[in-house]
């Protein structure tokens, strides 16, 4: 196993980055936002209540 890198290594490691800089750019074009995002968390904040008063899992016993 080596420890040190190579200018070759350093090389393909840019140009990749750049390549996954250059798609996500584009790819940022084509997102579209949620209707109604804006009241995401009151969503969030009634999920997490429900999650609290209903216990989802419960402990069974094994004959």
């Amino acid at each position: 196993m080596r420890d040190e890198f190579t200018e070759l290594d350093i090389t393909a490691v840019r140009s990749f980055s750049c390549w996954v800089a250059s798609s996500l750019l584009d790819m940022e074009k084509r997102f579209r936002r949620i209707m109604g995002y804006p009241q995401l968390w009151m969503l969030d904040a009634k999920l997490k209540a429900l999650a609290e008063d209903e216990r989802i899992d419960t402990p069974s016993r094994i004959a």
